[in-house]
């Protein structure tokens, strides 16, 4: 019982933090209208990852890949601006598979959201040992190198 308490209240603090991070202006009622939303959200998504027998277990191990995200995210947010704006588009972009060395519960996702996570790829399909991700042609961060191991 404590255990699904626990879930409930870190999705409702996942999910209002995600409604106030999007405010341009803090206000009482936004505080209010976030915090009574929020709850149903929490109460949705966990009987969810109950439906689908969904477990994650965090390895702290995998926090390492964040230092990668910055540069990655900086690197692709210019570049695709300087692809957009460019005037010539190059018709080079690929599909590259990522190998995941372990079938962890979990890993899959956090790598996923992380590598979707930069601007210049997107992952668009994954099974527990591999990731298909879809890159523009604008040079490699070392990011997906860094979930694969």
């Amino acid at each position: 019982m404590l255990a699904r308490v626990a879930e409930v209240l870190a999705w409702w603090a996942v999910l209002l933090g995600a409604w106030l991070m999007s405010l341009n202006a803090f206000s009482f009622a936004e505080l209010t209208t976030a915090t009574c939303v929020a709850l149903p959200g929490a109460l949705v998504a966990c009987a969810a990852r109950r439906a689908v027998g969904g477990r994650w277990h965090v390895r702290v191990r995998w926090a390492r890949w964040l230092r990668f995200a910055p540069w990655a995210i900086l690197h692709d947010t210019v570049s695709v601006l300087r692809l957009a704006a460019g005037p010539d588009r190059p018709d080079d972009d690929s599909f590259d598979e990522v190998e995941l060395t372990r079938a962890e519960d979990g890993h899959e996702a956090f790598a996923t959201a992380l590598v979707s996570a930069a601007p210049g790829s997107v992952v668009v399909d994954a099974d527990h040992r591999r990731l298909l991700v879809h890159r523009l042609p604008i040079g490699d961060t070392g990011l997906t190198g860094a979930v694969h191991r």
